[in-house]
């Protein structure tokens, strides 16, 4: 709702209904050119969200080329590509490589627990430690004796009678 005296008195320039046009004119930044993190912006995207969000046109370091929201861009929100080589290593996640590799090397896993400050060993055990590929490996290696070898099938033509 606008009051009267707004209107007349130019303290507003709409009722309301320019609401959306006026805040995609104002988002719509030219970003051309542009530098994100490792993005680089080449040109606006071909479509255009219903809200009026304008997506670009990014081309990343590695080559790639992506479609990302303006918003994202502005607000540092998505400064690479969505590929997992671009993945961002957090100080915490630094936590759960130590963990791995003091399991890996043969420390305990109370002796982990204690050094992460975890209150329960099940946080430490099922959340902090990975298994490295090695450690699949060998896992996979120790049940194959389990398994016995698949026995030739005897072909439908072979007589199983060797006297007829």
């Amino acid at each position: 709702m606008v009051l009267e005296r707004a209107l007349k008195h130019e303290g507003s320039q709409s009722c309301g209904c320019m609401r959306k046009e006026r805040a995609a004119k104002v988002m719509t930044h030219d970003l051309i050119g542009k530098t994100f993190g490792c993005l680089t912006v080449i040109g606006k995207a071909g479509y255009q969200r219903k809200n009026g969000g304008v997506w670009w046109n990014c081309r990343c370091a590695c080559g790639k080329t992506y479609d990302i929201p303006g918003t994202l861009l502005v607000t540092g929100r998505r400064t690479h590509c969505p590929d997992k080589a671009h993945e961002r290593i957090r100080y915490h996640d630094l936590r759960h490589s130590c963990a791995s590799l003091l399991y890996a090397n043969g420390v305990s896993l109370k002796e982990i627990q204690e050094r992460l400050g975890h209150s329960d060993i099940g946080t430490t055990s099922n959340i902090y430690t990975h298994l490295d590929f090695s450690s699949k490996v060998s896992s996979a290696n120790a049940i194959l004796p389990f398994y016995s070898s698949p026995k030739k099938a005897s072909s439908a033509g072979e007589n199983k009678n060797p006297e007829a």
